[in-house]
């Protein structure tokens, strides 16, 4: 799939969670990939996490997205995600006290 029809198809599914929110459905919400936010920028199929985050402040009511989180695989054996950055933004999560070589 062309990333700006993924891109495109976020936006709605965004604006449908966030009305879930809105409606005490849920509280919270994210993405779940395998490759993609893991690959590098050069890759056809890189995701950037910082243009998804845009999108959901960008349909969020008053800009107060609930985007939350993302599901990658990270396990000993599956550690790129930790050691090769391959996004533009600051980590805030608890992966930082996952040891690299653990």
């Amino acid at each position: 799939m062309p990333l700006q029809l993924f891109y495109h198809r976020l936006k709605l599914a965004v604006e449908v969670l966030e009305k879930a929110v809105d409606q005490g459905k849920i509280s919270t919400d994210g993405l779940a990939t395998w490759d993609d936010l893991r690959v590098p920028p050069t890759a056809p199929n890189h995701l950037d996490w910082a243009k998804i985050k845009a999108i959901a402040m960008q349909v969020a009511p008053n800009r107060q997205e609930h985007f939350n989180f993302i599901q990658l695989p990270i396990n000993p054996t599956m550690v790129k995600a930790r050691v090769q950055p391959t996004q533009k933004v600051k980590r805030t999560s608890k992966l930082e006290n996952f040891p690299a070589n653990s």
